[in-house]
């Protein structure tokens, strides 16, 4: 099961994302009429995830993996990596919105692992377009200012802070600078959206918020509770603890943001132990994209926090019963009865099916926990 989950997620990082029938004819039709098709984002966040599930599992092969057939996997993995970066480098490292930050965790894996200039270059260059992008008037990364709004997306927290750790944890020695900006620029990013973009009754984090130019004033948009939305924002704050070099009274801060939003989020667990597609129905479809994201941050949280922190509830049996329950859904290597793609606020289509959202961090959950076949 394990080797098809990464397998599978191998297929979608180099394919992803595939046009249907119906978009190819769309195409056609503008090709046909001379107007531009928008060009394929090489580091999209689905591939981001896909990418950091393959990271994590290559480590697990290093720390578990002394067959013939495990060499095999990991060297499978390390080709996928490469051919995936490759293509965006020969593009010319193209970035087109703080979403493609998240394909920066894997990217700093592969150039620990192969030590090799150009990945080195890719991160900078992400770093780099972080720290000179737009923000709003409390230093707040818009989403996409490309559609003329500053809303902050709940989603940016598990992109860009992740990123940033990361990179914190690998360059910090060696740019000790550039780790400090992108470090407070996403510990600004993490309390700002959790000054201003959390439900005050339920403690549950909106998809977004925005501020007045003229009022000064907060609105919360979308839904609280939106599933992946408490996932964006665990990942991002799980991705700070486990960053062995922040300052201690910057985890004493994030670990209280975890714990309050953990703690409000794992109420509303199912009977089946998977999260509803949104927290407050327990009794709506279960999400498998919501559940392996919020999963996968107290995973991160319990195995790569400092030893015999308390400051978080991330109860282990709570943990592993989840990760049963994921393993129930894969069929074939896919992860299914996920949500589809949230296509705007509060537009959240009812389709299910196995997607980059599910495959990749269920993958980085059982390859962090150290989970075999046997």
């Amino acid at each position: 099961m394990y080797e098809e989950l990464s397998k599978e997620a191998i297929r979608e990082l180099l394919t992803y994302p595939q046009p249907g029938p119906v978009q190819r004819l769309k195409d056609a039709l503008k090709k046909l009429l001379g107007r531009k098709i928008p060009e394929k984002d090489p580091v999209n966040w689905p591939c981001g995830l896909l990418a950091m599930g393959l990271a994590d599992r290559y480590r697990a092969l290093d720390d578990n993996g002394k067959s013939g057939r495990a060499a095999e996997e990991k060297e499978e993995i390390l080709e996928a990596l490469k051919r995936f970066y490759d293509r965006w480098i020969h593009q010319g490292y193209p970035l087109r919105s703080v979403e493609n930050t998240l394909a920066g965790v894997a990217l700093c894996d592969l150039y620990e692992i192969t030590k090799e200039d150009r990945y080195r270059e890719g991160l900078f260059r992400m770093a780099d377009f972080v720290l000179g992008h737009e923000r709003d008037e409390d230093g707040s990364l818009p989403y996409n200012v490309r559609s003329g709004n500053h809303y902050i997306f709940v989603d940016m927290l598990g992109m860009v802070c992740p990123f940033a750790f990361r990179f914190g944890e690998v360059f910090r020695k060696e740019d000790p600078d550039r780790v400090r900006s992108l470090t407070d620029l996403a510990l600004l990013q993490l309390g700002n959206f959790f000054t201003h973009g959390v439900d005050e009754e339920t403690g549950l984090v909106y998809h977004a918020y925005v501020k007045d130019p003229e009022t000064g004033t907060y609105g919360k948009l979308g839904l609280a509770g939106w599933g992946r939305a408490c996932g964006w924002a665990l990942l991002g704050l799980s991705g700070g603890l486990g960053d062995p070099g922040l300052r201690e009274e910057d985890r004493e801060t994030l670990a209280r943001y975890y714990e309050r939003l953990y703690s409000a989020v794992r109420t509303y667990r199912r009977e089946d132990q998977l999260y509803p597609w949104h927290l407050p129905d327990r009794k709506g479809h279960e999400d498998t994209s919501a559940t392996a994201m919020i999963l996968l941050s107290a995973a991160v949280v319990r195995e790569k926090g400092p030893s015999g922190d308390q400051r978080v509830s991330c109860d282990e049996r709570e943990l592993r019963d989840g990760m049963t329950a994921l393993k129930e859904q894969i069929r074939d290597g896919k992860v299914m009865n996920a949500l589809a793609e949230c296509v705007d606020l509060g537009v959240h289509p009812q389709k299910y099916g196995s997607y980059p959202w599910s495959v990749g961090p269920t993958l980085s959950l059982l390859s962090l926990m150290n989970e075999d076949e046997s």
